[in-house]
């Protein structure tokens, strides 16, 4: 299978474990399943991202740097007005 097809059908992959984690954990775990769901749901999406998400334009460094417009004056009045909008 191509990686093009993987990528197209992680999505539906997902849900179809994700779907018999629950009911797997949901026997045995009662309302605590939701923790071991959650966990391998990281860790699928994670799979997918490093593996298929390509290497040209992510990576933890590079999505963790500063933006180089963030501090240009537009930036900075944008977020002025975001934090008081709800005041």
């Amino acid at each position: 299978m191509s990686d093009r097809n993987v990528v197209l059908l992680s999505p539906i992959l997902v849900l179809v474990v994700s779907f018999l984690n629950a009911w797997l954990f949901g026997l045995w775990l009662d309302k605590w399943a939701f923790v071991p769901i959650m966990l391998i749901n990281w860790v699928l999406w994670t799979f997918f991202v490093l593996r298929y998400g390509g290497g040209d334009g992510f990576s933890v460094q590079s999505s963790s740097q500063k933006t180089p417009r963030a501090g240009s004056k537009h930036f900075r009045a944008g977020r002025f007005i975001f934090r008081f909008q709800y005041l």
